[in-house]
């Protein structure tokens, strides 16, 4: 993927996922981070999100991840 398409897809989940609540923006860093990590780095700065938090989650396994995220106001 281009680095210009890179930017459109984190820009624009960055703004589509504005209005869900912070432990579910975390829970999806994560796994962006999972899935790569420079993606959920981009993904967390983008977000305002605490990278070494997301860092911590994502090596939980997917329960304790769902289970570290369940509080809206985390």
């Amino acid at each position: 993927m281009s680095e210009e398409k890179r930017r459109i897809l984190i820009d624009n989940t960055a703004r589509n996922i504005e209005p869900v609540t912070k432990n579910i923006k975390y829970r999806h860093a994560a796994h962006c981070y999972l899935a790569d990590q420079e993606y959920g780095m981009r993904f967390s700065e983008a977000a305002n999100l605490d990278f070494e938090k997301v860092k911590t989650l994502a090596q939980l396994t997917n329960n304790e991840l769902n289970q570290a995220t369940m509080n809206p106001d985390m």
